[in-house]
């Protein structure tokens, strides 16, 4: 499991110092240093996580940072719909003039790169 986040985004959508985690996954705000934030995502990246994926990314969006990070380590699931979401994520960030990056992507989500590429 990934280590503990300092903040999350509980089902409220606010920013709260207490770590929550639901049985299938979610999404943390791991660090804002400088002008990075990176943001950890972990087990099921799927339709179920659109609404705390879109909270996160609205918050990046205008959090000013030269450089939004995806930490995709821990997700244990991810479907098409998930690369949606993630693919949205990333033109939305970068619309508002931050780089984008995708770090550390798990062997699910690899996987379903690399299905998407073949089909």
């Amino acid at each position: 499991m990934a280590a503990t986040p300092r903040r999350v985004l509980d089902r409220e959508h606010t920013l709260n110092r207490r770590a929550t985690a639901t049985p299938l996954g979610g999404v943390a705000v791991l660090s804002a240093s400088g002008a990075t934030l990176t943001i950890a995502m972990y087990g099921e990246l799927d339709l179920g996580a659109a609404r705390t994926l879109r909270c996160v990314v609205d918050g990046a969006a205008v959090s000013g940072a030269g450089l939004v990070q995806f930490d995709l380590a821990d997700v244990t699931f991810c479907d098409s719909q998930g690369l949606r979401l993630l693919e949205r994520a990333v033109v939305d960030i970068a619309a508002c003039g931050a780089a984008v990056a995708i770090a550390r992507p798990s062997s699910a989500v690899t996987g379903v790169v690399r299905v998407g590429v073949a089909a």
